[in-house]
């Protein structure tokens, strides 16, 4: 995983936290974005472990998203027992996924093979297949490819 940039603090990830638990809403939700969040699995541990704690009896909603890359039996393990959701990364076909993983077969499959691994950890999860408007036309079949891969809930965007 390359970094770039400075990275959150944990003091800075715990101030926009306090700024959630402001919200009179029964159902927070809490998501990490911005590079592979499960590349700092102890940290976000910290962070919603911070958050579960300030919660006051209202549901937390933890939204994950990743390439499913640095999907091990830790993170399946920290998922499945923090309730959180995973937002695998994913447009379909080894084709259609070119600006993610190149010519990285191997890392396509790796990914691809990640909804598998969800599905057998319980661990609640989505497929977010990006489509730019002049890729609308390839919608059905990646869809379908994504259906083959064993994804029972994808979100386009």
């Amino acid at each position: 995983v390359v970094r770039a940039g400075p990275e959150m603090t944990l003091a800075t990830a715990r101030k926009a936290v306090d700024w959630l638990m402001t919200s009179r809403a029964p159902v927070l939700e809490l998501g990490f974005m911005g590079g592979e969040p499960l590349a700092r699995l102890d940290w976000m541990a910290k962070v919603v472990a911070y958050a579960q704690a300030r919660r006051e009896g209202r549901e937390l909603q933890v939204f994950v998203p990743t390439n499913g890359l640095t999907l091990d039996d830790a993170a399946l393990e920290w998922l499945s027992k923090a309730g959180a959701t995973a937002l695998l990364g994913l447009d379909g076909t080894f084709a259609h996924c070119k600006s993610r993983f190149g010519s990285d077969r191997a890392a396509y499959a790796k990914a691809a093979a990640a909804i598998g691994r969800l599905r057998e950890a319980g661990v609640e999860h989505a497929v977010n297949c990006v489509i730019g408007p002049d890729e609308a036309g390839s919608l059905d079949e990646r869809l379908a490819a994504l259906s083959a891969l064993g994804a029972g809930r994808v979100q386009v965007s």
